[in-house]
């Protein structure tokens, strides 16, 4: 199995009508059935799509290729526009374990968040989360046998709308699902300096770690934000994640502060 992700080039919207997508989900499935490939998962964003798929002695490259080529006719054409629509080549990740692969449906399932919020997450109608929920009929392009078996769809739902400490921290190559500021990170610092006032703890340095790690702004922003230049970032950040992997003590610290993060 794989997760594959693929963006508008420059990050643009890909889909400006419902049209579009019923457009894509059909270039899709013909490409997917031609070259014996299976859809497992889907989110449709606006800018960029989620699928999990399955190759079945297929050939996921050009399923996803053929899909995208010609779904960028059909976008430039109504359009008016030309040149690539999509960046240059597609994400793909290896699913290995059946952890990675509940983590991976659970993320793929909450990317419409930003779109609908909680509450109405289960409503989106471009994405397979309300299938597994039970609550929406599998479309044709769907093929939903491997993951039944994994998801019960009342626990699965639960997960999926539960919010978990880890959604701050990046998903192997995607962004974070809950944004973090530096403003939370310091907060958190404080929290744990405040616990333990007698020791003296390398604050800056785990500052910069987090703020680098949880994506908390660019380098520029986070440089601007503590008055050091991003040079001074950069080496701090390097320096720290040499320390994080020999000296337990930073380990312990580290998680500290991140489990006084607010779950949300």
């Amino acid at each position: 199995m794989l997760h594959v992700v693929s963006r508008g080039v420059d990050r643009q919207d890909v889909f400006e009508r419902p049209s579009d997508r019923a457009i894509f989900e059909r270039r899709l499935d013909d490409a997917f059935r031609k070259h014996q490939v299976e859809l497992l998962a889907y989110a449709w964003m606006t800018n960029h799509v989620h699928a999990l798929v399955r190759n079945r002695d297929g050939d996921v490259s050009a399923a996803i290729g053929e899909t995208l080529g010609l779904y960028a006719r059909h976008f430039n054409a109504i359009t008016d526009r030309v040149g690539p629509l999509w960046e240059p080549r597609f994400w793909a990740t290896p699913i290995e374990s059946d952890a990675q692969l509940l983590q991976t449906v659970r993320y793929i399932h909450r990317n419409p968040l930003e779109i609908t919020g909680t509450s109405k997450l289960v409503e989106y109608p471009y994405s397979s989360f309300a299938v597994y929920t039970g609550e929406r009929r599998a479309p044709a392009m769907l093929c939903t046998d491997p993951l039944e078996r994994l998801l019960d769809p009342v626990r699965h739902r639960k997960r999926v709308l539960r919010p978990q400490r880890g959604d701050r921290l990046p998903f192997a190559f995607l962004p974070p699902q809950t944004t973090t500021s530096l403003d939370e990170i310091r907060l958190a610092v404080e929290s744990v300096v405040d616990a333990a006032p007698t020791t003296r703890l390398p604050t800056r340095l785990v500052t910069i770690l987090l703020a680098v790690e949880l994506r908390a702004g660019t380098t520029a922003e986070i440089a601007a934000a503590l008055a050091i230049d991003e040079g001074t970032v950069r080496n701090k950040a390097h320096l720290a994640r040499r320390r994080l992997a020999r000296d337990p003590r930073f380990q312990i610290l580290r998680q500290r502060i991140f489990d006084s993060l607010p779950v949300r």
